[in-house]
C-alpha cells in the first residue's frame, strides 16, 4: 500500500509539474493571460467569478443558485492543487470536484449558452396600398428560446401589436411610415428590415367639368374646369375631339385642372374631357360638349304713333302717305336709321292715325366672328345714338309748333297731335335671343325656339321697359333639334317627351297604353265596356281566368244563358308599339225576380245639384239630390290609373290632392249585383297656378351715393322672394329693397318669386353707380 501511495504521490507531483511548464511564461486563460499553474488556477477562478456577478439571478437555474455560496471555498481548494505535495490522486479529485459540478452547471445554463432570434422570414422593403384599405406585414424569427415580438413606425412602438403580425384596416394618409417587426428572447433581439409603406389614393372626381355654350370669338373664351381628390395629388391632362367618331386628341401645355379655349372658333367646337393622374392610376371625366352659336348685331326699334286732323277741306290716307313718309325721312338721320312698319289709318274724314317704327341700321358682316367684341360695340354704339336723335327730332317735329302740311293736290292744311314713343325693342334676327350684353343675337340652343319678353332695367337712374327677344324650352311633346329654332316641332302621334326642351326626336317616347273598362247593366244583360288612349292592335278576353280569346268590346253577357254567381272578365290590349294594358271588371249575376206589391219600394232617382261636381284647385266636390234616403250609395272617381271611393248617401262627397287628369265620378248602388249606376260627370284638374309677376313701382330704382333703392309689387301666389345682386348668392327680401356700399359702375337687381314653380316671371333690373 505504502508503494501503492508513493506511486500515486510521484503520478500527481508529475501533473504539478507538467502544467506549471504548460501554463509558464505563455499561459491563457480564455483570452487572459497568465504565468504557471498557480497563476492560472487563480484566472480562471477570477472569471468564472466575474461571470457569475454578471449574471441576474432572473436568468440561473435553481441548481446553480444553490452551489453558488459553496464557490469560494471550492475556489480555495483548487488552487491549493498547484502549491501541495505528497497528494494522491483521489485528494486532487476531491478537490477539484466542487469546481467542475459549479462550472457544469454554469455551462448547462440558458443564459449564456444561448444565442439572440434570427430573423428568417422579413415583409418587403417596399409596399403601396390604395387609400381606406387594410394594411398586412409579418416577419417570422429562429430561437431556441422563447420569443416575443413588438412593430415600431419610423423607430416608435406600436404597442398595440404585440405578434409577428401587423394589421392595420382602413389606413389613411398619415400611415404612410417605415414599418419594422423586432423579435426578442432573454438573451437578444433581431431586427426585420425597414418597410416603406405608401398609402396611396387613386384619383377621383368631385368637381367635374361643365358643358359651355358660347358664340363664335367669344372674346372671354370658353372656360371649364374640374378638380380630383387624390394621393399624391394628381397631375392633370385635357382632351378634345371634334364628334363622337373621331379620336380623343391630347391638348399640348394644359397641366393645370383648368382650361381656357380663347376666342374658340370652328376647329374648337366638339367634346372636351379632364384627366387626373398620379403615380398609381388616373380617371377620365365624362365628356363635355362645346357649343358655339352663330350670333348677329342688335338692332334697336322704337314704335311711334302720332295722329293728325285735316282742318279744311278733304284728304285721303294715300294723300298723307307720301307727304308723311317724305317729311319723316328728311327729318331723321337716314344713314344710321330706317322707316319700318309705316301706316296711315282713317279714323273719320277729318282724323288718322299715323304709325311707324324705326329702326337702327343692321351693321352685320359674314365676317362679323372675326371681329372682337369692343370693335362691335364701337360699330354699334353710333348707331343706337343717331336712332335716338332720330326719336327726339320726330319728337320736337311732331310735338313742335310747326306749319301744318298742305294735303297734296287738295289744298287741306294738315295739322300734327302729339307723338307717343313706344318701349323700346331689340331685334334680332327669327330663332334668335339677346345676349347679356344687350349687344349681340346668339341662335337658340337645341331643345329651345325663339320667344319675346318685356323686361326692366334702369340706365342711369332712369327705369324704362324694353321688348326682349329670348329662347325658351320647348314645351312637353315637342322638339327642336337645329341650332336656330322659330317654333318647335311635334312629337309623333302618341308619343311624348319627359321633360321640357327637348332636342331629338329620339327622346318622344311612346305614351303608355291606358285601358279603362267598366260595366253597364240592361233588363236583359250585362254590357262591359272598354276605352283606350289610342287604338290597339289586339284585343283578348278572358272569363273567370281562363283561356284568352279573340274579342272586341262592349262585351255583352247575357242573363239567361250565362251560370248565376261571381265572375270576372279580364281584358287583355296590345298596340302597334308593343305596349300592353290589361283590366279585370267583377259582375255578378242573379236569378231575376219579380216584386210583389207589399214589397214595392219607389224607385229611386240622383241628380248632381249647385253646379257639382264643383273643382277648385286640386279638389273636387259634389252635392248630390236623392229622392229618398238610402244606405248603400257610393261615389266612386277613376282617373287614368287613379282609382278611389267613398260613401255619399248623405247626398255629399269630396276629393281632394288630385293631380292633374280628366276623372269620371260615378255614383252608384252597391246592395245589388252588378252595382247599379245612377249617374256620371267628366271633370278635369288642371295645372293652372295663377302666373306670379313683378313690375317696379314708384320710378323702380331711385339710386343715392353708392346706395340703391328699388321698389316693386308681385301679383300671384307667391311665398316670398329672393334678390340676386350681381350674380351673387340670393338673400330672402321684400319691396322696397335698399342696397349700398356699391362700387361705381353698373349693377344688375334680380328679384325672383318663391313658390311658382315655373310659372313665374321674374324682375331683372339694372342701375349705375357714378
Amino acid at each position: 500500500m505504502e508503494a501503492l501511495r508513493a506511486l500515486e504521490s510521484t503520478i500527481f507531483s508529475e501533473w504539478q509539474a507538467s502544467m506549471e511548464f504548460l501554463y509558464s511564461e505563455s499561459g491563457s486563460v480564455g483570452e487572459v493571460g497568465c504565468d504557471g499553474l498557480a497563476d492560472c488556477l487563480q484566472t480562471s477562478t477570477d472569471q468564472l467569478l466575474n461571470l457569475i456577478d454578471l449574471t441576474p439571478d432572473s436568468q440561473l437555474s435553481l441548481e446553480f443558485i444553490s452551489l453558488r455560496p459553496s464557490f469560494p471555498l471550492a475556489a480555495k481548494r483548487l488552487l491549493e492543487l498547484a502549491l501541495l505535495s505528497n497528494v494522491s490522486i483521489q485528494e486532487g479529485l476531491a478537490r477539484v470536484d466542487p469546481i467542475i459540478e459549479i462550472t457544469t452547471a454554469y455551462a448547462t445554463d440558458n443564459y449564456w449558452c444561448n444565442e439572440p432570434p434570427v430573423m428568417i422570414t422579413e415583409p418587403l422593403p417596399e409596399m403601396n396600398i390604395s387609400l381606406g384599405a387594410t394594411l398586412r406585414l409579418s416577419c417570422e424569427a429562429e430561437s431556441n428560446l422563447p420569443l416575443t415580438y413588438y412593430w415600431m413606425r419610423d423607430g416608435n412602438v406600436l404597442p398595440q401589436f404585440t405578434t409577428n403580425k401587423l394589421v392595420l384596416a382602413a389606413v389613411q394618409r398619415q400611415d404612410s411610415a417605415n414599418y419594422t417587426c423586432v423579435a426578442s428572447n432573454p438573451v437578444g433581439t433581431a431586427e426585420s428590415i425597414d418597410t416603406s409603406v405608401t398609402v396611396y389614393e387613386l384619383p377621383q372626381f368631385y368637381l367635374s367639368p361643365e358643358s359651355v355654350v358660347t358664340y363664335f370669338g367669344d372674346g372671354n373664351g370658353a372656360w371649364f374646369a374640374c378638380n380630383a381628390s387624390a394621393w399624391p395629388y394628381p397631375g392633370w391632362r385635357w382632351y378634345h375631339r371634334s364628334s363622337p367618331e373621331s379620336d380623343w386628341i391630347l391638348i399640348e401645355g394644359e397641366l393645370t385642372n383648368e382650361l381656357l379655349v380663347l376666342d374658340p372658333q370652328v376647329e374648337d367646337e366638339g367634346m372636351y374631357a379632364c384627366e387626373a393622374f398620379n403615380y398609381h392610376g388616373s380617371v377620365r371625366s365624362e365628356p363635355v360638349t362645346l357649343t358655339l352659336l352663330p350670333f348677329t348685331v342688335s338692332q334697336h326699334q322704337f314704335p311711334l304713333e302720332f295722329s293728325v286732323f285735316i282742318s279744311n277741306g278733304t284728304c285721303t290716307a294715300e294723300d298723307l302717305y307720301d307727304s308723311l313718309y317724305s317729311l319723316i325721312s328728311e327729318t331723321i338721320d337716314g344713314e344710321t336709321s330706317t322707316i319700318d312698319d309705316f301706316n296711315v289709318t282713317e279714323v273719320d274724314s277729318e282724323n288718322y292715325d299715323v304709325s311707324l317704327s324705326l329702326v337702327s341700321q343692321n351693321i352685320t358682316t359674314p365676317y362679323l366672328h372675326l371681329s372682337t367684341f369692343a370693335e362691335i360695340a364701337n360699330s354699334a354704339l353710333p348707331h343706337a345714338r343717331s336712332l335716338r336723335k332720330s326719336v327726339q327730332l320726330m319728337t320736337d317735329l311732331i310735338n313742335g309748333d310747326t306749319v301744318g302740311l298742305i294735303c297734296p293736290g287738295t289744298g287741306s292744311s294738315v295739322v300734327e297731335d302729339s307723338l307717343v314713343v313706344g318701349k323700346l325693342r331689340y331685334v334680332c334676327p327669327p330663332g334668335q335671343r339677346l345676349n347679356s350684353d344687350y349687344l349681340l343675337c346668339l341662335s337658340c340652343e337645341r331643345g329651345h325656339f325663339s320667344s319675346e319678353t318685356e323686361s326692366s332695367r334702369i340706365v342711369n337712374g332712369v327705369s324704362f321697359s324694353e321688348s326682349v327677344p329670348v329662347c325658351e324650352r320647348c314645351p312637353l311633346d315637342t322638339y327642336a333639334d337645329a341650332l336656330g329654332s322659330i317654333t318647335c316641332s311635334q312629337c309623333p302621334k302618341y308619343h311624348t317627351t319627359s321633360l321640357p326642351g327637348t332636342s331629338s326626336v329620339n327622346d318622344c317616347l311612346p305614351q303608355p297604353l291606358v285601358l279603362e273598362c267598366e260595366a253597364r247593366t240592361t233588363s236583359d244583360h250585362i254590357d262591359i265596356d272598354c276605352k283606350t288612349n289610342r287604338p290597339p292592335r289586339t284585343t283578348l278576353c278572358s272569363f273567370n281566368g281562363g283561356l284568352k280569346h279573340q274579342c272586341s268590346y262592349p262585351v255583352a253577357i247575357n242573363r239567361d244563358v250565362s251560370p248565376l254567381g261571381s265572375h270576372t272578365l279580364t281584358i287583355f290590349v296590345e298596340d302597334d308599339e308593343g305596349f300592353q294594358a290589361e283590366e279585370t271588371v267583377p259582375y255578378f249575376l242573379e236569378e231575376d225576380s219579380k216584386p210583389t206589391a207589399s214589397a214595392a219600394v219607389p224607385p229611386l232617382e240622383v241628380a248632381f245639384i249647385k253646379d257639382s261636381p264643383l273643382v277648385q284647385g286640386d279638389s273636387v266636390e259634389a252635392h248630390i239630390l236623392l229622392s229618398r234616403p238610402v244606405q248603400s250609395l257610393v261615389c266612386r272617381l277613376k282617373g287614368g290609373s287613379f282609382r278611389t271611393e267613398k260613401n255619399c248617401s248623405g247626398g255629399y262627397v269630396e276629393f281632394s290632392g288630385l293631380s292633374p287628369a280628366v276623372y269620371t265620378l260615378r255614383v252608384v248602388a252597391t246592395n245589388r249585383r252588378p252595382d247599379k249606376e245612377f249617374i256620371r260627370s267628366r271633370f278635369e284638374i288642371t295645372d293652372d297656378t295663377e302666373r306670379c309677376t313683378l313690375h317696379l313701382i314708384n320710378g323702380g330704382v331711385s339710386v343715392s351715393g353708392d346706395s340703391a333703392t328699388v321698389e316693386f309689387t308681385g301679383r300671384g301666389p307667391a311665398h316670398g322672394y329672393l334678390c340676386y345682386l350681381d350674380k351673387m348668392d340670393p338673400y330672402q327680401c321684400s319691396s322696397p329693397v335698399v342696397v349700398s356700399g356699391l362700387s361705381s359702375g353698373r349693377h344688375v337687381l334680380k328679384v325672383v318669386p318663391t313658390g311658382c314653380g315655373r310659372n313665374r316671371m321674374n324682375l331683372k333690373t339694372h342701375f349705375i353707380i357714378e
